[in-house]
């Protein structure tokens, strides 16, 4: 799944439900005021598995690119049963 999709989704919830967005606000400046270390240790953790998994998909991403054009070059068959590599005049 894409990043941008996830955010696109978040982004219109709360657009949709604005009373769920302005909960969510409020819990989470209330635990920031009252217990700030232990939040910025959960942002800095959900920011390193955030990461983690957008790597993830990007070599996941790779990996089916890499192996559709494997799939293109090797099924693929010339037009007229002569390889396009070799020389013409042979």
């Amino acid at each position: 799944m894409d990043f941008g999709k996830i955010v696109s989704g978040i982004g219109s919830l709360f657009q949709a439900h604005p009373a769920i967005a302005v909960a969510v606000v409020v819990g989470l400046g209330v635990l920031f005021y009252f217990r700030p270390k232990p939040m910025l240790k959960l942002v800095a953790t959900l920011l390193v598995f955030v990461c983690l998994a957008y790597v993830f998909t990007l070599f996941g991403d790779m990996t089916v690119t890499g192996y559709s054009q494997k799939t293109k070059m090797v099924n693929d068959i010339p037009q007229g049963g002569q390889d396009p590599a070799s020389p013409s005049g042979r």
